[in-house]
């Protein structure tokens, strides 16, 4: 995806951890209009109106929605995800070119 809508994350902010510097992106405007545009023709969404009251629940049912339906882009709670691993590596892959951006800047 990033290759073929030709996306550029650019870097969000910075956080420093132990002998190493984390950069969290974002994509730049174009980009961000492209992902839209594919996300509008492409995910689907889905609601469930909730009127508990009880703590925790609403967690509860949403990691069991997630363990149910493993919707590929979250990968919390989807440690059964087949694609787990490569949106990870796509996530890295990612913060890594907003580090070059960054660097070249």
């Amino acid at each position: 995806m990033l290759d073929k809508l030709m996306l550029k994350p650019i870097p969000r902010s910075f956080t420093e951890g132990k002998n190493r510097m984390f950069i969290h992106y974002k994509f730049d405007m174009e980009s961000e209009e492209k992902l839209t545009n594919w996300m509008r023709n492409n995910l689907s969404l889905s609601f469930y109106e909730y009127e508990g009251d009880e703590a925790g629940t609403l967690g509860e049912i949403e990691a069991y929605i997630i363990e149910k339906l493993k919707p590929i882009l979250n990968l919390a709670h989807n440690g059964a995800s087949p694609w787990d691993s490569e949106i990870r590596l796509l996530r890295r892959k990612c913060a890594d070119l907003a580090k070059e951006y960054y660097i070249s800047d």
